[in-house]
């Protein structure tokens, strides 16, 4: 195991939320608006969220991560709980539209790998056994959608789902959008396919479970778009 121990023992776990933006979304591939990535960030980051209350209940602290939201602007708000920290550090304000251009540069993918790697390195260094690798982020669906599609070989119609609750027609929409998105690159190399189709929020999740390899720090890994990122982290390491 990632423990170095068999059965692993987590002494102390966290959870960590990598949130990002995803400027796919003006295609009209989510049922909701990106200021929704926003409010999501406010109310997890004052420990009101759903999954701040169920850390609460494991002794877990948790940290909140912007990676690159559309928005930075939280420092007038009151500050977190105890057992919650806020790390507004995003890379960038969102990414570009992966239908018209790579959704982020080699320099800024780069940035939110190293991001999440000094999430993993600040979980060592206080003692964290366990990492729960989580996001946020509106259209950030269609992104892993658009990863597997290129890693896995997936069809546009198998990796579209509604996402934050897309009717059929919306779904099939998704799936045209992933389609013409996909033939826009012909990229394979994982970290090219990041860049092009990923989110600064997907990236750092990547560079978190990269580093807590060598950390010795078992991940759970739980959900489309975490498992999205797992599959990146695989295949560059």
């Amino acid at each position: 195991s990632k423990t170095g121990q068999c059965p692993p023992v987590a002494p102390r776990p966290r959870v960590v939320v990598f949130a990002g933006d995803h400027g796919i979304t003006v295609e009209k591939i989510s049922a909701y608006p990106s200021a929704v990535t926003l409010s999501m960030i406010e109310t997890m980051r004052m420990g009101k969220a759903a999954v701040t209350v169920l850390a609460r209940q494991h002794a877990a602290d948790v940290e909140v991560v912007n990676a690159g939201a559309f928005s930075k602007d939280f420092d007038k708000k009151p500050d977190p709980p105890k057992d919650v920290r806020f790390y507004n550090e995003p890379v960038q304000l969102g990414t570009k539209n992966f239908l018209k251009a790579d959704a982020m540069d080699k320099k800024s993918c780069e940035a939110a790998i190293a991001l999440g790697r000094a999430a993993a390195r600040r979980a060592k260094d206080e003692g964290v056994g366990l990492l729960a690798i989580g996001e946020l982020g509106i259209g950030n669906t269609t992104s892993a959608s658009a990863i597997y599609c290129r890693l896995l070989g997936m069809s546009p119609e198998e990796a579209a789902g509604p996402g934050t609750g897309l009717n059929k027609t919306g779904v099939q929409h998704k799936a045209a959008v992933l389609g013409q998105a996909l033939a826009r690159t012909s990229v394979k190399d994982p970290f090219d396919v990041l860049c092009a189709f990923g989110g600064y929020e997907v990236a750092a999740m990547a560079g978190a479970m990269m580093e807590a390899a060598p950390c010795r720090i078992a991940v759970l890994v739980d959900g489309f778009i975490s498992t999205a990122a797992a599959l990146v982290a695989s295949r560059m390491s």
